[in-house]
């Protein structure tokens, strides 16, 4: 359950009687306080008066700075009361309080006890358990100390953000609420940054053994062989030079026809008779004639006497195998050697 914080006080006309009774035995109280910093002090108490807290705080802390002792403390206590900096606040009137036999604190003892209590109810206290050793924690983004923390930390009641970081670790933050006059327990568990696994070694390298050769006798393979009798070879040699004529008579006879057919004064032989066309017609005509006859022949010869060479090419007997061997006889004069392949 949350706790209910006072609002803000503020100087009002019926705080005066009480900041005149702070003030009215400063004198007596002040034996041991130099002359200057009491001038501080009557000064911050007339800006109080006026309402003018933080020009106060402004001189109770220089009186503070001046002078450490508890009316220095208590005034300045009870001025962050007024402008709200409970914080403050509780940690000064903490430190007028543990002098209970000074004089200034046993005349106004009643008055700083019922303001003390103000400020309690307005402060509260945070322990945070666990997380690594010297993470730097922040509240509010003012840095507060490192963990372990000595004591629990005296803040204002309310909601609070708290940043713990720690080298190696995901940094936490966390929303904290502080209860008025209670102490909170935090724990704190970071989570740590994960590391890369270095990469393995390369394997050893191993040098690849050759391995022993062994010496073996080369032995020619035997050589199958494909022997084409002569007499295909000229069949087949005059077949394709009568396809290339047959080719040739061709052309021939389209080049004719072509010049035949281009000039005005040669007619079919169905229109008009052979006789009757004129000589360069009739030429044309006889070399087509000549062209065709000899176009045919030409393809009919040439395919004859290819397939007879083919013919002879395939008939059994001429696939063989071939070896290489040579070997020597005696002779009348002395010995032959021959090498055949």
């Amino acid at each position: 359950m949350p706790s209910r914080i006072s609002p803000r006080p503020r100087t009002s006309h019926a705080l005066y009687p009480f900041l005149l009774a702070l003030l009215a035995p400063l004198p007596a109280a002040a034996q041991g306080v130099d002359a200057r910093v009491e001038a501080m002090l009557r000064e911050g108490i007339a800006h109080r008066v006026a309402g003018r807290d933080e020009a106060a705080i402004e001189r109770f802390e220089a009186a503070y700075q001046a002078q450490r002792a508890p009316i220095t403390a208590g005034q300045l206590a009870l001025a962050c009361q007024a402008a709200g900096r409970w914080v403050e606040a509780d940690r000064y009137m903490r430190e007028a309080l543990a002098a209970p036999d000074d004089d200034w604190v046993r005349r106004h003892r009643r008055e700083l006890d019922e303001a003390y209590a103000v400020v309690r109810r307005n402060v509260g206290e945070l322990e945070l358990r666990g997380g690594p050793d010297g993470a730097s924690v922040r509240v509010e983004g003012a840095e507060v100390g490192t963990l372990p923390l000595a004591a629990p930390l005296r803040l204002r009641a309310g909601a609070v953000t708290v940043v713990v970081r720690a080298e190696g670790y995901l940094p936490l933050t966390r929303q904290v609420t502080i209860l008025g006059g209670e102490l909170t327990r935090e724990p704190v568990a970071m989570t740590a940054i994960p590391r890369e696994p270095a990469p393995a070694p390369p394997p050893p390298t191993v040098a690849p053994v050759a391995p022993p050769v062994v010496a073996t006798p080369i032995v020619a393979p035997p050589r199958a062989g494909f022997r084409i009798p002569t007499a295909s070879w000229v069949l087949g040699g005059v077949g394709v030079a009568l396809l290339a004529g047959g080719a040739v008579s061709i052309g021939l006879r389209e080049a004719s026809a072509s010049r035949f057919n281009g000039n005005p004064d040669c007619r079919p032989d169905d229109a008009v008779a052979r006789e009757a066309q004129t000589s360069e017609c009739r030429g044309e005509l006889e070399t087509g004639d000549w062209t065709s006859a000899t176009a045919i022949a030409g393809f009919a010869g040439g395919a004859a006497l290819m397939g007879v060479g083919v013919l002879l090419a395939a008939l059994p007997g001429r696939r063989e195998e071939t070896r290489r061997a040579w070997g020597c006889a005696p002779t009348l004069g002395g010995a032959t050697c021959a090498v055949t392949f």
